[in-house]
């Protein structure tokens, strides 16, 4: 049977409106029980997972709120968690990213952070064609790897695309970096 939200009825009595009303107390306690530690547990109430399904459009907030949710993303196709600020503001896709060698995150703050590795010969990369493209480069942090004592010089063009190259002096085989911006 399912829920019934028009029992009892004003004329009804108790007991021949027992079963629907007991029916009703079986599917509320069904309902909970989903994501829910349920009642008369030590948890009673509180969340054992959140699911979310994917909303079609992103939700409005106003000034004293803000929303967490799942979409689609534009960037991975992918349901991904996001949050939008108070007063329809920002949104931040939590979990979108590419978790490769050479990949890229967002972090829950809004900031985009990407890393890579390439030989010295590979240079320049082009930062903005890996995920999202910078919109501000805040920094960059490189690290070499190699046999033998090395020095390295970077060059971060930021006015046309964010480019960085790396010259190195050296036994430098591999370059790793990680930047950071929005």
């Amino acid at each position: 049977m399912a829920y019934l939200n028009n029992i009892p009825q004003p004329a009804d009595r108790l007991k021949d409106s027992q079963p629907e009303i007991l029916e009703n107390f079986s599917q509320i306690y069904n309902l909970i029980g989903v994501n829910h530690a349920n009642f008369n547990t030590a948890n009673a109430g509180k969340h054992n997972i959140v699911t979310m399904p994917v909303q079609g459009a992103d939700p409005a907030t106003n000034a004293t709120e803000m929303a967490v949710y799942t979409r689609t993303s534009a960037l991975t196709g992918a349901p991904e968690l996001a949050i939008r600020r108070a007063s329809n503001g920002s949104i931040t896709e939590m979990t979108a990213g590419l978790l490769a060698a050479n990949g890229w995150c967002y972090l829950p703050s809004g900031i985009l952070m990407k890393w890579g590795n390439a030989a010295p010969g590979a240079f320049p990369v082009n930062l903005n064609a890996i995920g999202p493209a910078y919109a501000t480069l805040y920094n960059v942090q490189l690290t070499p790897r190699g046999g033998a004592a090395a020095s390295y010089a970077m060059v971060l063009n930021t006015t046309t695309s964010a480019s960085l190259t790396v010259a190195t002096n050296g036994a430098i085989t591999v370059i790793y970096w990680v930047t950071l911006g929005v």
